[in-house]
């Protein structure tokens, strides 16, 4: 079962993770806060199968500097620079590695 919750802001977003035991796949795009918070509020709900995917890494110097925090989390495995888009795979069993995909 997909569901799409969509969120404002941290507010909303205590509230949607209060009933929420674990997320599948995250997508953080057009974020009116910083994203550096978002991701570190979703962070216990990810699990090893997790997918996160954060829009606009590369759309200014504080978003370059998020998207490097988010690779070198602890807790991320892969990841997959597709310039506009970051994705990220939260199974931290295989080696760290980050991957620049050129169109």
């Amino acid at each position: 079962r997909c569901q799409v919750i969509p969120f404002h802001d941290l507010n909303d977003l205590n509230g949607i993770l209060s009933d929420t035991p674990s997320i599948d796949l995250a997508c953080i795009s057009n974020a009116k806060e910083s994203v550096l918070p978002i991701f570190n509020k979703i962070k216990p709900y990810m699990k090893q199968t997790s997918v996160l995917i954060v829009g606009g890494i590369h759309r200014d110097k504080e978003m370059v500097e998020t998207w490097r925090r988010i690779q070198e989390d602890p807790q991320t495995g892969i990841t997959f620079d597709l310039y506009g888009e970051g994705i990220v795979f939260w199974n931290s069993h295989y080696a760290k590695q980050h991957y620049i995909v050129n169109f």
